[in-house]
């Protein structure tokens, strides 16, 4: 096993001569793990040693190589980091943890930066966040959370104590290789969903998930009862067993569907903004039910729709869904696109349900140097 290499990171303003001697401790911890590296594994330890070992606040360098377990992470504001980019792939051959998760994190404001996650054969999940604020997820690569059928490859979620979940960061992130969902945002409890805010998905790659099959549904890229949470500038694709490419389920004001390019799925995007249905699922604490805006996406080559709103009982929401590329110059297709005015279907991109709002459409992809929307009306 290779050696793994510790750095704490000094916290508020201290005396000169306190940093420079940090400095000069960190070069020779340094020097001396790479010195070592040679060493059995009882004398370097594994990452969880690190993390035990470690104060909140601190930062652990996890040196490039194979690392064959499963971790726990507890303490605030911990920063773990690869050496180098995927460098570090953690591949645990066995599992004992409820969570069945790679990495499972239970303290805030925790920072996983780097790594790859191979859950291949064992793991449930791939990162798991269990009532967390302040989280920041980025360039990991996820993949093998297929154990069981209800697997994430990064899930951030509470249940039973709401509240907790809120002002998470996940980015840059390749996902693929899960049983459900690639990324998965909630707040849950007690016996109810309750508004998850201020929560960041952007940059990452999702694709292949969703590949062991059941009875419910989801997105490759699923948030439940946001508020102010940003979904931006995302690839996903090849989104399996019918599922979508982003499907949020209750919305409330301020979030933001954006930069997303949403192909080859069933459906690029579904949206269920209000969640009510015979029985409340929701508890909305006084917010209230409001369409995300979806606009400047890229949705095109989805075999069933490009955009669904859902709508079971009640004043049926209108998605907000203007100025998206739909994978053709004459806009979404099917009885709720774009049609003459004798009602024949002209338009030849994705399909769209009733109850979303398309136009004004763009006529070019996004990132087209003539994406311009085409003007409201233009049927």
């Amino acid at each position: 096993m290779p050696p793994f290499e510790g750095r704490k990171v000094n916290k508020g303003v201290k005396e000169l001569k306190k940093k420079i001697f940090s400095i000069l401790f960190t070069l020779v911890l340094v020097l001396s793990f790479s010195l070592v590296t040679a060493a059995p594994a009882a004398a370097i330890g594994t990452i969880q040693a690190a993390i035990d070992a470690a104060s909140p606040g601190d930062t652990i360098i996890v040196a490039d190589g194979i690392y064959a377990e499963a971790i726990t992470i507890g303490k605030a504001n911990l920063t773990l980091q690869s050496e180098s980019p995927e460098g570090a792939i953690i591949r645990p051959t066995t599992m004992s943890h409820w969570s069945g998760a790679v990495i499972y994190i239970s303290a805030d404001g925790v920072t996983v930066d780097g790594f790859e996650i191979d859950g291949t054969t064992v793991a449930k999940n791939g990162i798991l966040g269990w009532e967390t604020s302040g989280l920041t997820i980025k360039n990991n690569k996820i993949h093998g959370a297929v154990y069981d059928w209800d697997g994430c490859g990064i899930l951030l979620f509470s249940w039973g104590n709401s509240g907790t979940v809120y002002n998470n960061l996940i980015q840059d992130n390749e996902v693929y290789d899960t049983g459900r969902m690639g990324i998965m945002v909630m707040d849950y409890g007690p016996n109810i969903y309750t508004v998850t805010s201020s929560n960041v998905i952007t940059g990452n790659t999702v694709h292949d998930v969703w590949k062991v099959a059941w009875g419910d549904g989801g997105g490759g890229i699923q948030i439940n009862v946001g508020k102010d949470c940003s979904i931006t500038n995302n690839e996903v694709y090849d989104v399996r067993n019918g599922q979508r490419g982003i499907y949020m389920f209750g919305s409330a004001a301020g979030n933001t569907i954006t930069g997303n390019t949403l192909r080859d799925n069933a459906i690029g995007i579904q949206l269920w903004i209000s969640g009510e249905q015979p029985t409340p699922y929701i508890n909305w604490g006084g917010e209230t039910p409001t369409s995300p805006q979806v606009h400047y996406n890229n949705i095109y080559d989805n075999s069933s729709y490009g955009a669904i709103s859902t709508n079971i009982q009640g004043t049926p929401m209108v998605m907000d869904a203007t100025n998206n590329w739909w994978g053709h110059a004459s806009g979404p297709s099917g009885e709720f696109g774009r049609v003459n005015k004798a009602g024949k279907v002209i338009g030849k991109g994705d399909a769209v349900s009733a109850n979303v709002d398309w136009d004004p459409w763009l006529p070019q992809p996004v990132g087209h140097t003539k994406h311009n929307p085409v003007p409201p009306g233009l049927r």
